[in-house]
């Protein structure tokens, strides 16, 4: 809508001679389509013409009466109904027209709107038929007065308009046909079709007698917009504390706003005036309500703001086994939507077996769609049973498959710790050194220098601790190296 409140004006005021003719096409883009005076007022105009006791078309003071603009400086005027007694049904009519900026689009719903308020000088009666007219082409009628057309947007009949100190608003919706380029304002009404009600506040001027019907109003603030309804914006799911944006920054000129909290954190809204967007931080799940007023229609629209619990990490409590036993660790706390990662194992199972030689401690994370948390367990290792040792005296090392390697046979063999076995000939010299991990202590009749032994006697030395009860063991003999 171009020039909706009328505040681009130009070669304004005019000279006082042409005060009374019409005075609307001084405002940018607006037009008189038909035979009728209707008139531009503005701030701008101080001019006293003649005896005047004010501006003719001044704001607020002018020959219509006393009103400030609805918005900026300026608005304009149509007499919707004008006649004495001698002219009855003469169809007296005002109408403002200007070219839409754009062709309105088929089966698209608009919302038109404009303010009125009856002059308090010029009219004596008020009356409903106000309306806006929107058509392909220009209308106009400058043989007659009157303009028939089917406004879509109007005031319902019989709601008389009776208003002066203030503005009142006439707005509706309607579907486009489309193509629809002009706005035309006024009454498209007939005298016959016209109501009109008595103003005695009004009418202070000379000709405005009682007799004669005259019904006058400022207009201002005419405004055109495509009809939406509420738009919260869509359901989305965020982590605690995270800012989230409701609705959008596309406002609809001349709607209005508010947002509520339907259920959840009622202090997480950041705005609380009538904006067509808002920011929430929520702290759990909250249901947000969008009221949208336009064209005097409410709509409503909600979204959910999904604030997930946060999982936290709970792996098994700690546990104690036996050395060569196996313990199970689970998650507790588990969720679909999580990862898990059991640290050292890189296992990312709910369940995982472990059996650990000495004790350990397990960490657990679980990442949900948010943050990550940790939990330990530890596997605690008891040597439940001491170890036995038993010492061969003889082997034979003819590689027959028989009795090739001498070496201890141990009962309970992980509670065996520090391991040591040597073993040294008869003047002395050590032929043999078991490692301490028990991996490979058997001896298989060579010396360390890998040279093969001689028959004979040769004297071993075994020392351990004992896991279960940490005492340190010794054991000594001789055995008997036979080819």
């Amino acid at each position: 809508m171009p020039n909706g409140s009328f505040e681009n004006i130009q070669n304004f005021p005019p000279p006082c001679a042409l005060v009374g003719n019409e005075t609307i096409t001084y405002a940018v883009d607006w037009v008189n389509p038909n035979n009728g005076t209707p008139s531009l007022f503005n701030e701008i105009d101080t001019i006293k013409c003649n005896t005047d006791t004010c501006p003719f078309l001044g704001v607020p003071a002018n020959i219509g009466g006393w009103q400030y603009a609805h918005t900026g400086k300026g608005y304009a005027e149509v007499q919707v109904l004008g006649y004495g007694v001698s002219v009855s049904g003469s169809n007296v009519r005002e109408y403002v027209q200007t070219k839409l900026l754009d062709s309105l689009r088929k089966n698209r719903i608009y919302c038109s709107s404009l303010y009125v308020s009856l002059m308090d000088a010029y009219a004596t009666y008020a009356s409903s038929r106000v309306g806006c007219y929107f058509s392909k082409n220009a209308v106009n009628n400058f043989n007659q007065y009157l303009i028939s057309a089917n406004p879509q947007v109007e005031n319902p009949y019989g709601n008389m308009l009776t208003n002066y100190t203030g503005w009142t608003a006439v707005q509706g919706t309607f579907t486009a046909n489309g193509g629809e380029n002009y706005i035309t304002i006024g009454n498209f009404y007939d005298d016959a079709n016209t109501d009109a009600v008595f103003s005695p506040n009004t009418g202070s001027l000379f000709c405005c007698a009682p007799n004669n019907y005259i019904s006058t109003y400022y207009i201002d603030d005419i405004s055109l917009t495509e009809y939406n309804n509420a738009y919260a914006g869509r359901d989305t799911t965020i982590c605690k504390g995270i800012a989230v944006s409701l609705g959008n920054n596309n406002a609809t000129f001349g709607a209005n706003y508010n947002w509520s909290i339907l259920k959840g954190d009622s202090s997480s809204l950041k705005y609380n005036d009538t904006l067509s967007y808002n920011i929430a931080q929520p702290q759990k799940t909250t249901t947000y309500v969008l009221q949208k007023k336009q064209c005097g229609i409410f709509s409503y629209d909600t979204l959910t703001v999904h604030v997930p619990t946060s999982v936290i990490a709970k792996a098994s409590n700690d546990t104690t086994i036996c050395i060569g036993d196996s313990a199970l660790l689970s998650v507790y706390n588990q969720c679909s939507w999580c990862t898990y990662n059991w640290q050292p194992l890189q296992s990312h199972n709910t369940q995982v077996m472990v059996k650990p030689l000495a004790s350990t401690t397990y960490t657990l994370s679980v990442k949900d769609s948010c943050f990550t948390t940790y939990s330990n367990v530890t596997v605690i290792i008891d040597y439940c049973q001491s170890p036995i040792i038993i010492a061969p005296n003889i082997f034979t090392p003819n590689a027959d498959g028989i009795n090739d390697a001498w070496q201890p046979l141990i009962q309970n063999p992980l509670s065996v710790l520090n391991y040591q076995c040597i073993i040294y000939d008869r003047w002395g010299i050590k032929v043999f050194d078991a490692p301490t991990t028990l991996n490979n202590i058997a001896w298989d009749g060579h010396s360390t220098s890998g040279l093969e032994c001689s028959a004979g006697t040769y004297y071993y030395m075994i020392s351990y601790t004992d896991g279960k009860t940490n005492e340190q063991k010794n054991l000594k003999g001789f055995l008997e190296l036979v080819r």
